[in-house]
């Protein structure tokens, strides 16, 4: 959930998602998108996730998210595309897509971020109960 577009991703189920655009419901609301899962693939260095739209929605696509690990750096390269077909769709306006892509993987990455860092608070925090532990034994 971001402040700044107010884009928001929720994930129902293992297969399903939806997303709440806003300014492209009725009356200039929100709209909701829901989405349905057609791959995903996992590699020692690659996740993949692809969603497809469904019926009842604002825009025709593709959402598709990637993170990719480098071997020499082992730096995660985050990528979120959006893919509209040509022919008989509803298309989003150029900066809708824009700021649904941009919002995503802002979102993506402090969400990464976040985790990242109660997982070394936590692992910060069972270094100093056993080491407390061990000054008590």
């Amino acid at each position: 959930f971001t402040d700044d577009t107010m884009i928001r991703f929720q994930q129902k189920s293992d297969r399903s998602a939806i997303l709440v655009i806003p300014k492209s419901g009725d009356y200039k609301r929100f709209g909701l998108q829901p989405l349905r899962m057609v791959r995903h693939s996992m590699d020692t260095n690659l996740v993949s996730i692809h969603y497809t739209t469904l019926r009842g929605g604002v825009v025709d696509g593709q959402l598709q998210f990637s993170a990719r690990r480098q071997k020499r750096s082992g730096n995660v390269i985050l990528q979120v595309h959006f893919v509209v077909p040509k022919k008989r769709a509803r298309k989003p306006k150029k900066k809708l897509a824009e700021d649904l892509v941009s919002t995503l993987l802002n979102s993506i990455t402090r969400s990464i971020q976040t985790e990242v860092r109660q997982l070394l608070i936590r692992k910060g925090q069972g270094i100093k109960i056993s080491k407390h532990a061990k000054e008590a034994a």
